[in-house]
């Protein structure tokens, strides 16, 4: 046991110490063997092992595991009851929170002029809470938001809310802090929902107007204004938190859910996201390609309605560049994208625009065959489409005689 209360002196400044791997596991070790024997003393080591919860593996899967089994064994044994161990963690968290104090007191004669020193003051809030050790809430409350289940929401709503607010609203840190704290609403609300026939409904809470235009506007975090590192990071971040924001809200394949991904694809991926970062970020793009097929395999037929508008994008700002076949993935991405089109719209739309198929594919191939990179990848694929679109009741045979008069694309009609 002297290991142990050694091991949680360590954490008595306001940062977390270093520690290195063995020493966790060591810890980690004689905690399951001791557990029991000084209950307050095991809670105090858990809570320093989830401060290491939020970190890379294999550092985060011992402490989580550990965190489970030793909770499990105190369950167990009855020294302890998993209420009373829930509401431990969370008298110990909730200081740790930041607490913004927003002005309140604005009236209609000054609503217009800015708010001079009004950010000021919240900044140097967020740096007290820092100075106090406040980032380690974070892992912590990480952890906490696992253990519950839908049946404690409603009486710990009161502070989960603000708690994930505040983190969300932090402008000074976007990947150590603003980030992780829509990672936190995410496993919030993967976790804390599972069962929402007999215990609390979330689209019941009121909760999607809070969190929905944060996420929302976060999207809008691109280059030139965030190198292309950040965007990729906050999008990689923000989309899947959005996708099970509107799930919850709205239920899984309800129309409600496939309209909101269909308004985020047109209104943020294809009216400003690919026009504005095309080939200049490459990752940035190619992620933005898959969120497109993502939601196209969501939507199925009904993606139909957004159908004239992708082949637009996928021609206008990445087909057309002299470069695009220098970026591979983009290449593979924009098949990727017309393979979901030729799958999942209704064929009598796909018919509707066999043309501009066609068009983007053959551009595609006469600039590989050109530029030296028609790969024998690149080319099943190619030939695999055209062969789909054909499947889907497209009839080439008259265009294909024509074409073959003006251009070398034989192998493309292979």
């Amino acid at each position: 046991m002297d290991e142990l209360q050694a091991f949680v002196l360590k954490f008595s400044d306001k940062e977390v110490p270093v520690v290195s791997d063995n020493e966790l596991s060591h810890i980690s070790s004689i905690l399951l063997i001791h557990a029991t024997k000084d209950t307050q003393c095991s809670l105090k080591v858990l809570q320093c092992l989830a401060y290491f919860a939020l970190d890379a593996s294999p550092k985060s899967v011992l402490c989580l595991e550990t965190f489970k089994r030793v909770l499990d064994i105190l369950i167990a044994t009855e020294q302890l009851g998993r209420d009373e161990i829930l509401d431990w963690f969370v008298d110990e968290l909730r200081p740790l929170l930041p607490c913004i104090k927003h002005n309140e007191n604005v009236s209609a004669s000054n609503a217009l002029k800015p708010g001079i020193g009004i950010s000021y003051k919240e900044d140097a809030q967020r740096e007290e809470w820092r100075k106090r050790g406040g980032l380690k809430s974070i892992p912590l409350f990480y952890v906490v938001l696992l253990h519950l289940k839908n049946k404690d929401i409603s009486s710990n709503l009161w502070w989960i809310t603000p708690g994930i607010l505040n983190i969300l609203d932090d402008t000074n840190d976007i990947e150590g802090v603003k980030l992780k704290g829509v990672f936190l609403l995410r496993v919030f609300l993967e976790h804390c929902f599972d069962d929402q026939r007999k215990w609390v409904s979330f689209s019941d809470l009121g909760l999607f107007e809070l969190y929905r235009p944060i996420l929302l506007n976060m999207c809008y975090y691109l280059p030139p204004s965030y190198d292309s590192n950040t965007s990729l990071k906050v999008l990689q971040t923000v989309f899947p938190a959005l996708m099970t924001l509107y799930r919850l809200q709205f239920g899984d394949g309800s129309l409600n859910y496939k309209h909101h991904l269909g308004k985020f694809l047109s209104e943020i991926i294809l009216q400003i996201l690919i026009p504005r970062v095309n080939l200049t970020h490459e990752s940035l793009t190619e992620y933005a390609l898959d969120i497109v097929c993502q939601i196209i395999q969501i939507q199925k037929e009904s993606s139909a309605v957004h159908l004239q508008r992708i082949i637009y994008v996928l021609g206008e700002y990445l087909v057309r560049n002299p470069f695009f076949t220098a970026f591979s993935s983009l290449l593979h991405g924009t098949l990727n994208v017309i393979t979901a089109l030729i799958r999942y719209c209704p064929k009598e739309r796909i018919v509707a625009h066999k043309y501009d198929f066609l068009g983007l594919l053959l551009i595609i191939f006469e600039k590989c065959q050109q530029e030296g990179m028609l790969t024998p990848t690149t080319l099943e694929k190619l030939q695999t489409l055209r062969l789909s679109l054909e499947a889907a009741g497209c009839d080439f045979d008259a265009d294909k005689r024509e074409i073959l008069i003006r251009k070398d694309v034989y192998e493309f009609f292979q």
